[in-house]
């Protein structure tokens, strides 16, 4: 089970959608490749069988992930600790402040500040509270955090895509 947004959900649905689509086009060009005949020297058939097995695992992939996700319900949480789709703002032990939302792996967008809560820093922060401390190790180097802020008021102005 994996926590999702309903708009991440949609997201992958509308993946999932147009990977369908692609795959019938694909469907099309590894029939038209069989038709030319000669397949031990067939290039278009071995790049168009090729691309279909590509999109076949990737749909594969994205219908289990949507099978598997729960859509996230922000009023069955505490929202005193960190948790899926928090606003978290962390000072680092150089009194850097920085500000990020857990969201699923399909909506992280590091230039949004929006990182993976299942990654190696938003699994070090889940649980944690105000004042808390934590430690990471980026590939920098061992960081220590302290936790300033936790925000869920986001997950209730959420924009439908």
């Amino acid at each position: 089970m994996a926590l999702i947004t309903e708009n991440g959900l949609n997201k992958l649905k509308k993946e999932l959608a147009s990977l369908e689509e692609d795959e019938q086009v694909t469907l099309q060009a590894v029939s038209f490749a069989r038709s030319l005949g000669d397949f031990s020297e067939n290039a278009e058939l071995d790049a168009a069988r090729n691309d279909l097995e590509r999109i076949q695992g990737k749909i594969a992939e994205l219908k289990s992930e949507i099978t598997s996700s729960v859509i996230f319900d922000v009023m069955s949480i505490n929202h005193d600790i960190i948790g899926f789709n928090a606003t978290v703002t962390l000072e680092d032990d150089n009194g850097e402040k920085s500000v990020y939302t857990l969201v699923h792996n399909s909506e992280s967008d590091v230039s949004k500040n929006k990182i993976s809560f299942y990654s190696p820093l938003g699994q070090a922060m889940a649980g944690k509270r105000v004042g808390d401390s934590f430690s990471f190790t980026p590939p920098a180097g061992e960081k220590t955090y302290d936790v300033l802020e936790i925000d869920y008021s986001n997950c209730f102005l959420e924009k439908k895509d």
